[in-house]
């Protein structure tokens, strides 16, 4: 057989149309298969952009069998899990300087790589601004009250945590919750809880 022609076809706008097509998609919540909340608010949006972005949410994500998880995320503010979002489906974000310590925490909480680097250099200024890095070992006391936080490693995969068992129980309804911590910087670390989104049992 003679070797055949190939005819190479390039699609220019291929990055381009695929970033505001997800954009359009999580702007006007279609096609969204996941839910965060955080700071009082929710933020529906999409498994394969959260999973892109970070490895944590791809592990914590896979580790579920719910068709739409609801990831409640606890010390991380709303405006700051707004900017994050808008970062990772946009891949840049304008925010103030004094949001800035708090975004790159939640981004480290969260192993958002491409925002965790702790020296960021201004576009203006072009200095090097200096983020510190403190562990916050509070969330570590939690587990010797009644809540039990299971404790995990920011580098380590999150997988589902065994239940432990109890005497007595008055509720089940923490039997589909699967916790897992995150250490961070100020506020003491990002509990992480995920759950079926109520749409599930309807």
């Amino acid at each position: 057989m003679g070797s055949q022609q190939l005819y190479s076809l390039s699609w220019g706008e291929f990055g381009t149309s695929l970033t505001s097509t997800v954009q359009v998609l999580r702007g006007h919540g279609e096609m969204v298969d996941v839910t965060l909340a955080a700071g009082g608010r929710i933020f529906p949006a999409h498994k394969l952009v959260l999973s892109a972005a970070s490895p944590l949410l791809m592990e914590l994500l896979k580790s579920t069998h719910c068709h739409h998880p609801v990831v409640m995320l606890a010390g991380i503010t709303a405006p700051d899990m707004e900017a994050l979002l808008q970062f990772v489906y946009q891949g840049e974000v304008s925010v103030d300087p004094t949001q800035l310590p708090s975004l790159l925490q939640a981004a480290h909480c969260l192993d958002i790589q491409a925002l965790s680097p702790h020296i960021l250099t201004t576009e203006k200024t072009m200095t090097q601004i200096s983020v510190p890095v403190v562990i916050n070992d509070s969330l570590r006391e939690m587990n010797h009250g009644q809540n039990h936080v299971p404790m995990r490693d920011i580098n380590s995969p999150l997988l589902p945590v065994r239940k432990r068992k109890r005497k007595q129980r008055h509720s089940s309804e923490t039997d589909s919750v699967k916790w897992a911590v995150a250490e961070g910087v100020g506020v003491g670390g990002v509990a992480v809880a995920v759950e079926p989104h109520p749409m599930e049992h309807v």
